[in-house]
C-alpha cells in the first residue's frame, strides 16, 4: 500500500511540474500578468491549480498567422 501512495505521489509531481514547463514555455504567448497569475496559483495550490489550469487553458495554444 505504501508503493501506491509514492506512485500517487510520484504522479502529482511530475504533473505539477508539467505544468509549470508548459507555463513557462508559453510565457511570451501571454500576457506577463497571467502568466504570473497563473505560476503563483500553481505553487500555491499544486493540486488544485493544476487541475483548473488544464480546465482552463486552451490546448490548442494562440493563433499565429503563417508568414
Amino acid at each position: 500500500m505504501v508503493v501506491l501512495w509514492w506512485l500517487l505521489v510520484a504522479f502529482v509531481i511530475a504533473v505539477w511540474a508539467v505544468t509549470l514547463f508548459d507555463i513557462i514555455k508559453h510565457w511570451g504567448d501571454r500576457q506577463l500578468g497571467k502568466s504570473i497569475a497563473w505560476l503563483v496559483a500553481i505553487i500555491i495550490f499544486p493540486v488544485l491549480g493544476t487541475i483548473v489550469y488544464f480546465v482552463v487553458h486552451d490546448v490548442r495554444g494562440p493563433e499565429r498567422e503563417a508568414v
